[in-house]
C-alpha cells in the first residue's frame, strides 16, 4: 500500500496511457474494417447483373455440350463393343478355317 501512496501519479499516467492507447488500437481497427467493408460494398455494387446472367447462360451452354459429350462417348463405347463382338466373330471363324486347312490333306 505504500507504494501505490508514494507513486499514485505514475499509476494513474499508466492507466490512462494504456486506455488511450486501447482506444486507438480499437478505432484504427474499426477504422480498417470499415473501409474494407465499404470497398466490398462498392465492387458488389459495381457488378454488371448483365455479366451475371451471361455467365448463366455459358454454365448452361457447358453443360448442355457436356451432357452430349457423354452421350456420344456411351455411343461410342457400345459401337467398340459391337466392333469388339464381330472380330471376335471373325476371328473364331479364321481360327475354324485353319483348322480345316491343317486337317486337309496334302494333294
Amino acid at each position: 500500500m505504500h507504494y501505490l501512496k508514494d507513486n499514485w501519479p505514475h499509476l494513474l499516467l499508466t492507466l490512462l496511457g494504456s486506455a488511450c492507447s486501447s482506444t486507438f488500437v480499437v478505432g484504427f481497427a474499426w477504422a480498417v474494417l470499415g473501409d474494407r467493408v465499404a470497398s466490398a460494398e462498392r465492387r458488389l455494387d459495381g457488378i454488371d447483373h448483365s455479366h451475371v446472367d451471361e455467365t448463366h447462360w455459358q454454365v448452361d451452354q457447358n453443360t448442355t455440350a457436356i451432357s452430349s459429350m457423354k452421350s456420344d462417348a456411351r455411343q461410342t463405347s457400345a459401337e467398340l463393343t459391337r466392333i469388339d463382338i464381330r472380330l471376335g466373330v471373325i476371328e473364331s471363324k479364321l481360327d475354324s478355317i485353319a483348322a480345316q486347312l491343317k486337317a486337309r490333306p496334302e494333294r
